[in-house]
């Protein structure tokens, strides 16, 4: 992600889209490693070529933060779906929470605790049928309903302040720092399972 920021920034557009190019490769080496069932792999695939066709279009664009953010997030988010789908490959139920949609901060950057409780508890009512939610700590959104990131100090603050809404229930919430995870190895039933800084060591 360093490497797409520096050539778009210095407006190296070759340099991007090739850097792009070699995500769209490593996220594929991944998916065949780590998700082996035909239609899942199938499905995920699917999804990278989508990401990768939507970063490609915004380092098109003239270098801005806001779009910077925005291709970070979407890495995250296809990190975390990869790591989503090798759930589902082991008979888990899981799905990607939305975090750019459902975590906020206010205007200290602090997390909005309240509003984070209240949408989450409608999403997990709304999602009753779902073992695991997969959610990228880091991404947020901010105060003008922008694209954000949370600094390390504030995930701890929001994965403590989301604890009772998941561990209360029957779901379970999974925060991956690093989303290049190898395949996991989850109790049946876990209260609240947190793989936060967890790394492959393939």
């Amino acid at each position: 992600m360093q490497a797409i920021s520096a050539s778009w920034f210095h407006e190296e557009d070759e340099v991007s889209h090739t850097t792009v190019n070699a995500i769209e490769e490593y996220c594929y080496s991944l998916t065949n490693h780590l998700i082996t069932e035909p239609q899942l792999n199938q499905d995920m695939k699917i999804r990278i070529r989508e990401c990768i066709k939507k970063i490609h279009a915004l380092v098109e664009d003239k270098a801005d933060l806001l779009i910077d953010k925005t291709i970070k997030a979407e890495i995250y988010g296809l990190s975390s779906d990869l790591f989503t789908y090798s759930l589902r490959q082991q008979g888990f139920r899981a799905q990607t929470l939305d975090a750019g949609k459902f975590m906020q901060i206010n205007l200290e950057r602090k997390p909005d605790i309240p509003y984070i409780q209240e949408t989450v508890r409608q999403y997990i009512d709304e999602n009753q049928d779902v073992d695991i939610f997969v959610a990228p700590l880091s991404i947020c959104k901010n105060v003008y309903g922008e694209i954000d990131f949370m600094s390390e100090r504030r995930n701890d603050l929001l994965r403590n302040s989301t604890r009772y809404h998941f561990s209360s229930g029957r779901n379970t919430v999974i925060h991956p720092y690093q989303p290049y995870l190898r395949k996991p190895e989850l109790p049946e039933r876990a209260a609240l399972t947190d793989l936060y800084g967890s790394r492959t060591t393939d």
